[in-house]
């Protein structure tokens, strides 16, 4: 069934450029391989093949699977030297994020400071329990907005401290005015002191595996390029015909319901469900990897197991791809195709450092909504394709939810 599933994706990609110029996107996995929140970014050995889609004739629109916006750092992992080492901070605002559930052990870090009696914690967003006693400041953006004015009690807070710390969560920049509330964090961030030369206190908590990496690498969409909402009405005008799908298992394939489909990835999700044509990939345990962490450090990962069937991986069937195109990539090793890499980006050759950047414009000033911001994770147990496809995972979701339920409730909750 997997070779009959290539077979023909290979044999009708090679009509790809018949599609007019444009009309082919491209939609990369949030998580790619890695679970998102084990805090591993993967290096998208995909990304560098979809780079190279340019000989389809026409500008390709590729875009990271909820990325925010063209306007983030080009190099935001280096944001990551505060809490992911929590022993100095005092104070740490979180903003838009449960680290309890995104990053546990970042959590279990800053629960650890706290016992000491030497933290105070701060958060915007919807009450949650951290685990650790912090001051809820209010559920919605114009909370920070007075912070940034210093209007507001815990701006004075963070004024008398030496080294403060911010944590933004996906949850404040996966909305429309996602940019505006960077923006705002980023003033906090000049305002309160909290980048110094020996201190980076300015930290995005990503709840995408391959997010850093891809950043890293500067991959988001270029001059004429779409992000997610404008791939999505482009399929359902007809702008766009094909849609070939990365790993990409977090969107409604009803999206797409005017557009052929391509699938690469593995486990079967979503969008494999959706998918006119499926090409099986390895697993992140079936394949080596390169993986850039929240911290900005980059880790070199080691394939655990052979992909089973007739699965490959990923860089292989986009290699194999480009040969049917007619238009070969000139890779024919994983070592040719990273040597690509360091020469584009070298700090990828230094495997367990840290290569910092300067400090940069990003965001944009504007409107905020009154909408209270809303947490990325629903369900904790069930973050991307390879829990999804865990009974064990599904079990433990289902215990969780009955156990959240009020019906679970006895007398002695109170």
């Amino acid at each position: 069934m997997m070779r009959h599933a290539v077979t023909v994706a290979l044999l009708f990609l090679s009509n790809l450029s018949a599609f007019g110029a444009g009309r082919v996107v491209i939609i990369i996995d949030r998580t790619l391989d890695a679970p998102a929140r084990h805090g591993l970014s993967d290096w998208p050995q995909e990304v560098r093949r979809a780079q190279r889609l340019s000989w389809l004739q026409g500008p390709i629109h590729v875009w990271w699977e909820w990325a925010i916006c063209a306007a983030w750092p080009t190099r935001s992992a280096d944001r990551y030297t505060g809490p992911w080492t929590v022993t100095t901070p005092n104070p740490i605002l979180l903003i838009g994020t449960n680290p309890r559930w995104e990053a546990p052990i970042i959590n279990a870090r800053i629960r650890k400071r706290w016992l000491t009696g030497k933290l105070r914690v701060g958060m915007i967003g919807p009450q949650l329990d951290l685990t650790y006693k912090h001051d809820h400041l209010g559920a919605g953006p114009q909370t920070l907005q007075e912070i940034a004015d210093g209007r507001h009690a815990f701006a004075e807070v963070l004024r008398a401290a030496r080294k403060p710390m911010l944590v933004v969560g996906m949850g404040a920049l996966q909305r429309a005015d996602g940019d505006a509330v960077l923006h705002l964090a980023r003033r906090v961030a000049e305002t309160f002191n909290m980048v110094q030369p020996d201190w980076n206190g300015f930290n995005l908590l990503h709840t995408a595996a391959a997010r850093v990496g891809g950043l890293d690498i500067g991959f988001l969409p270029g001059s004429g390029g779409r992000d997610i909402g404008r791939i999505i009405d482009g399929t359902q005008k007809g702008e766009i015909e094909v849609v070939y799908l990365l790993g990409a298992d977090e969107i409604a394939g009803s999206h797409f319901a005017n557009a052929f489909v391509i699938y690469q990835g593995h486990h079967g999700d979503a969008g494999a469900h959706r998918a006119d044509v499926v090409l099986p990939g390895a697993a992140y345990t079936e394949k080596d990897g390169i993986y850039v962490n929240l911290e900005g450090r980059v880790q070199a990962a080691r394939r655990a197991v052979f992909p089973p069937g007739d699965a490959r991986e990923d860089w292989t069937i986009l290699r194999a791809l480009s040969d049917t195109l007619g238009r070969r990539l000139p890779y024919d090793s994983l070592a040719q195709l990273r040597r690509h890499l360091v020469e584009a980006h070298p700090h990828f050759a230094a495997v367990d450092t840290v290569t910092p950047a300067a400090w940069a414009r990003f965001g944009s000033a504007g409107p905020i909504a009154p909408t209270p911001l809303a947490y990325p994770i629903a369900d904790f147990y069930r973050t991307d394709a390879i829990c999804r496809a865990s009974p064990t995972m599904a079990q433990c979701s289902a215990v969780a939810a009955a156990a959240r339920s009020p019906a679970a409730k006895t007398g002695t909750h109170g």
